[in-house]
């Protein structure tokens, strides 16, 4: 029996949209990492026979039939649902929480700019089947969640992408191969943080805008912006 999802149903990424010239004041800012967009599931289906993962995406939406697919999970995943190659010695040193980022093997790094929120990701919650080949982490996953806890509000709403940094800051296994993407603040006034951006110099020609308030969501997001200057 396998418990992979029918892709089409559901996205697996936030997806930018198109910056046309939306209020941006007090946004962050940030260069465009190029690479292939991953998210990292915190190590939770590592070494799991990726047909037996809850969220994987092992079918074709179009055709029904299996995709050919790596047959353990890496605990990197595609926008598709898709398991994503990677060396050992990369996937060793990633955070033991979710990240939505960029992965590059050339050289290996991975830049993170998000931490999705466990509901919003694993529609079936625990990884539970004879197919496990090795045993799941949960004390590194709790150890994240009470650490992502300190950035909720006073009543309990969910962390908005302002607290998803902050927490994620206090990770003390961020260096030069796997690192968070580093963010400027624009000024809160409108006109001042468009003149900011038009004036900009030694940055790529794509940049990324972020609602500090915003909270992730596997879909296009106007709190999520690509500009192409």
């Amino acid at each position: 029996m396998h418990t992979g999802t029918m892709m089409g149903s559901r996205e697996f990424l936030q997806q930018p949209g198109t910056f046309k010239n939306q209020k941006i004041g007090g946004f962050y800012l940030s260069r465009h990492i190029h690479g292939q967009r991953c998210l990292w599931d915190g190590g939770l289906s590592r070494g799991v026979k990726t047909i037996s993962v809850p969220w994987s995406g092992i079918t074709n939406p179009e055709t029904g039939e299996l995709k050919d697919l790596i047959p353990e999970s890496t605990g990197l995943w595609n926008e598709r649902g898709e398991p994503v190659e990677a060396p050992d010695s990369l996937l060793d040193r990633l955070p033991p929480f979710p990240c939505d980022g960029v992965l590059s093997l050339h050289p290996a790094e991975f830049a993170v700019f998000s931490s999705p929120p466990l509901r919003h990701l694993f529609q079936t919650g625990r990884i539970s089947n004879d197919h496990m080949i090795r045993a799941i982490e949960w004390p590194r996953m709790k150890r994240w969640l009470d650490i992502k806890s300190r950035g909720t509000t006073s009543t309990g709403e969910e962390s908005t992408f302002c607290h998803e940094l902050f927490a994620m800051a206090g990770w003390a296994g961020w260096d030069e191969i796997i690192y968070m993407i580093n963010q400027r603040v624009l000024p809160k006034d409108d006109g001042l943080a468009k003149l900011y951006l038009e004036n900009i110099e030694n940055m790529s020609n794509e940049l990324i805008l972020r609602d500090p308030s915003s909270q992730w969501r596997p879909r296009v997001s106007l709190s999520y912006l690509k500009v192409t200057k």
